[in-house]
């Protein structure tokens, strides 16, 4: 709100007591649920984290498999 708080933010006119209460309970609603939608979002990000860490390490050994994979069948190869 503007200035003393008695104006409503388009510069319309006073507002109301009822007005005012009616604005700050919605300000509280807004407030409280993406405070909600905040947490839900560190939480989401730090399981995301622990599944790229578990795919990085998956696939560390993976790529040591291909590695010995490709040793045998150069060994094969020789044969």
């Amino acid at each position: 709100m503007v200035g003393s708080g008695e104006e409503d933010d388009d510069g319309g006119g006073p507002l109301t007591p009822r007005t005012k209460s009616i604005i700050q309970h919605f300000k509280k609603q807004v407030r409280e649920y993406t405070e909600g939608i905040n947490t839900d979002m560190q939480v989401l990000n730090e399981k995301v984290g622990i599944l790229e860490s578990g795919q990085i390490s998956t696939n560390n050994k993976v790529a040591t498999l291909e590695a010995s994979v490709g040793r045998v069948d150069k060994s094969l190869a020789a044969l």
